[in-house]
């Protein structure tokens, strides 16, 4: 898809392609006055003296045209990329965004310097500016760069991306609905949005229960009563789970006995959940009611604790 037939199914293109017309015409035609007019926008009671550089009311205008006009056509062409980026399967999306970022930053870094270069500012003082940025950096905005770079190593990475489910260091679980450059957001499983900063994903463990597979395990355990007949137990849990529709085919679900306890024999139950988008909580629930109405049916009884008490009488 060329750029031009991505301009056509953008809104208001022909809104948007006529009032950058205008303004590039504005822009050249501010360099192209006729000298007599430049000189009377030049005088002296039309500068204005900041420090030592004296800027003109013509120098004035246009810079504003020219700031206008580069943001525009950055934000243009970067809307054109991430669309015809976004038509092609084969870039991955943490790819896309890091190109975007990595546009982003570049082309807005070169306008800047072309600003700088129309005002008449020396490049070199720059030198001294991007010292006290540093400074900056090292106490003000440490966590903002910090978040930011982060977000420059998520994004070259495939660890994390939109859609999957995390759940952090301390328990919250939630889909990505968005990464940003500096936070990514998340919904909870109660559809409260969360805004997380990308260090966090960086210095502490994070579980991705979807990055390579949306299957997951569900662990059940429960227990019978002492002289039940255990192989019987062990083959109706097994089977109810395997016929369950939920149950990954990949990975079929299987029964142990785990221990023999002091008021009942307990088993365990993994579950392969084919698709954990599902939701985990409803699965382990219609396990349970499965279990208790094949025991009742079978006479099979989950025992209350019991305490066996004796009594010594002098």
């Amino acid at each position: 898809i060329s750029g031009l037939d991505i301009m056509k199914k953008s809104k208001k293109p022909v809104l948007q392609i006529f009032s950058f017309a205008i303004l590039l015409a504005l822009t050249i035609a501010s360099y192209l006055l006729p000298d007599s007019v430049k000189k009377v926008l030049e005088l002296g009671y039309s500068s204005f003296t900041i420090g030592s550089y004296q800027l003109t009311l013509l120098q004035i205008v246009q810079t504003i045209l020219m700031i206008v006009l580069l943001f525009w056509a950055v934000g243009l062409f970067i809307g054109l990329v991430e669309r015809y980026l976004n038509t092609r399967s084969s870039f991955r999306a943490s790819t896309r965004l890091l190109i975007i970022r990595f546009l982003q930053i570049t082309l807005y870094f070169v306008s800047f310097l072309i600003i700088f270069s129309n005002l008449g500012i020396d490049l070199t003082a720059l030198a001294i500016f991007s010292g006290t940025i540093g400074i900056g950096l090292g106490f003000g905005l440490q966590k903002i760069a910090s978040n930011f770079i982060s977000g420059i190593i998520l994004s070259s990475e495939d660890a994390i991306k939109e859609g999957d489910l995390l759940e952090l260091n301390d328990g919250t679980r939630g889909y990505v609905k968005k990464i940003k450059p500096r936070h990514i957001l998340l919904e909870g499983l109660d559809q409260k949005e969360m805004i997380v900063p990308n260090e966090e994903f960086i210095n502490n463990r994070v579980t991705n229960w979807t990055m390579s597979s949306n299957t997951a395990r569900v662990d059940i355990p429960f227990g019978v009563a002492y002289g039940s007949d255990l192989k019987l137990v062990l083959q109706l849990v097994t089977d109810m789970a395997i016929n369950h529709k939920d149950s990954s085919k990949d990975k079929p679900p299987v029964c142990y006995v785990s221990e023999f306890a002091d008021s009942s024999i307990n088993f365990m139950l993994f579950f392969w959940v084919k698709d954990i988008n599902e939701g985990i909580f409803r699965v382990k629930s219609e396990l349970l009611l499965s279990i208790w109405q094949i025991f009742e049916e079978q006479g099979i009884k989950i025992p209350f604790p019991q305490r066996d008490i004796h009594m010594h009488q002098d």
